[in-house]
C-alpha cells in the first residue's frame, strides 16, 4: 500500500443486532470506520438539517424527502443513482452536523447502537476530500516541475 491507501468498512445499523460486535472487530483489524446508526439516510439527512431525534428508517426518508422536495421534484429511494448530485453542495453542512451529533453523544459510556442517531461517515468523506485535495495540489507540483525541465 502507498502512503494514501487505507481500509474502510461502510455499513449501518439498521436491525443488525451485530453492530456493536463488528465496529469491535473492525477496530481490532485497524479499519477505518465509516457507520450510521439507525441509517444511511442520517447522513443524507444532515445535509439540510441537525436532528439528535432517534428515527426508524421510513421517517429518515420522509424528512429526507421534504428537504429534497426544496432543491428538485424527485423523491429519495433507496436505489437512486444521482442522489450525491442533488445535495453535494450541502456537503459541509452535513459534515457540521454530523461533528455536533458526535458531540453530542460525547462522554456517554454507553454501546454506540445505542448512541442513535450517530454517524462517522463524515470522517470518510472528509478523509477522501484530503486525499483528492493532495492528489491536485502533486498534480500541479509535477506539472510545473515538467515545465521548468
Amino acid at each position: 500500500m502507498n502512503s494514501v491507501d487505507e481500509c474502510w468498512v461502510v455499513f449501518d445499523r439498521d436491525k443488525n443486532k451485530d453492530f456493536d460486535r463488528a465496529i469491535d472487530l473492525a477496530r481490532k483489524e485497524k479499519l477505518k470506520i465509516a457507520y450510521s446508526n439507525e441509517c444511511f439516510e442520517l447522513w443524507l439527512l444532515l445535509h439540510f438539517k441537525y436532528t439528535s431525534a432517534p428515527l426508524c428508517a421510513k421517517e429518515y426518508i420522509e424528512k429526507l424527502n421534504s428537504c429534497l422536495s426544496k432543491v428538485s421534484k424527485k423523491k429519495y429511494t433507496k436505489s437512486m443513482k444521482n442522489v450525491h448530485e442533488l445535495i453535494c453542495e450541502f456537503e459541509a453542512n452535513a459534515i457540521k452536523n454530523a461533528e455536533k451529533l458526535m458531540r453530542f453523544h460525547a462522554g456517554k459510556n454507553i454501546p454506540i447502537s445505542k448512541k442513535n442517531p450517530s454517524t462517522t461517515v463524515h470522517l470518510l468523506v472528509k478523509r477522501i476530500s484530503e486525499v483528492k485535495s493532495k492528489d491536485r495540489k502533486s498534480t500541479r507540483l509535477n506539472s510545473s516541475h515538467r515545465i521548468r525541465s
